[in-house]
């Protein structure tokens, strides 16, 4: 693994909205929705996501507006060469309960095979994010992924080095509260596949409470989670017989790809809560 020449740039930062939720939460009844080709059957296992409406949008959220969350830059290929073939766009939003993620991925052949939780979805086609509280380069955090299918990676990492050798994960964590979803969007949610796309989205809702206890024991039930985060977001795209395209928010500036570079996260910075809010 190398380091890209010339890697040395600022570290993107976004400011993380308050919006208000409303409605239910993200968990329907476990009946993932497939995306694209070599999907049938999602839901069969225990930690497929519920699958989306007709446009896209998760019914979960109960309408969440996602137009209010902060719409971050467009991703770059890791080792930050070019912008990544198939865009991938990425909104984030905050309320006392929980960070809200939502990727949407243009993608001419969504696809996966595994269909439990803690599957290694990273090995086919998976959205991530990496997060940890402070502003430090951190050596614990926590990974969460979601593949097409809407199947669930969840981790702690150790990362004591910041390099891939030596590093741990725990994928016993459980993340109490964690909702995610995924499904099909723009003509793939009505079955139709225009031009080859079978565009998909994903959600997360990460409850501060369940970050209570880990890596710097941000927030709890009665504390506010802290202001500044260090994160970093990841598509990892690998089409059927065509090249991986591995991007992200951050590049972290390694040929071959790795995302498990964290000084290279960039900095979350969380709106305060609004007098009055709940």
């Amino acid at each position: 693994m190398t380091a890209v020449s010339g890697a040395a740039s600022a570290l993107p930062r976004a400011r993380v909205p308050w919006v208000d939720r409303g409605g239910g939460g993200l968990g329907g009844d476990g009946a993932g929705r497939a995306v694209g080709a070599g999907a049938e059957g999602a839901g069969d296992g225990d930690d497929a996501g519920a699958g989306g409406d007709s446009a896209g949008a998760p019914p979960g959220l109960g309408g969440f507006p996602w137009e209010r969350a902060a719409a971050l830059g467009p991703f770059v290929l890791a080792d930050g060469s070019a912008a990544a073939e198939q865009p991938t766009g990425v909104r984030v939003a905050r309320d006392r309960r929980a960070l809200y993620v939502r990727f949407d991925c243009a993608d001419r052949d969504a696809w996966g095979t595994w269909r439990r939780r803690n599957d290694p979805i990273y090995l086919e086609e998976a959205v991530e994010v990496f997060l940890a509280p402070g502003t430090a380069a951190p050596r614990r955090y926590w990974e969460l992924e979601v593949s097409p299918l809407g199947v669930l990676f969840a981790a702690r990492i150790e990362n004591p080095t910041g390099r891939r050798a030596g590093l741990v994960a725990d994928t016993g964590w459980e993340c109490p509260g964690l909702e995610w979803q995924a499904g099909p969007a723009g003509p793939a949610a009505a079955g139709e596949r225009r031009g080859g796309g079978q565009d998909w989205w994903a959600a997360l809702a990460i409850p501060w409470d369940a970050l209570a206890g880990g890596p710097g024991a941000p927030g709890g039930p009665s504390r506010p989670p802290p202001r500044l985060w260090r994160a970093n977001f990841y598509r990892i795209e690998r089409p059927r017989g065509g090249r991986p395209e591995l991007s992200c928010w951050s590049p972290t500036w390694t040929e071959p790809p790795d995302f498990h570079r964290p000084e290279r996260f960039g900095v979350l910075e969380l709106a305060p809560c609004p007098s009055g809010s709940r």
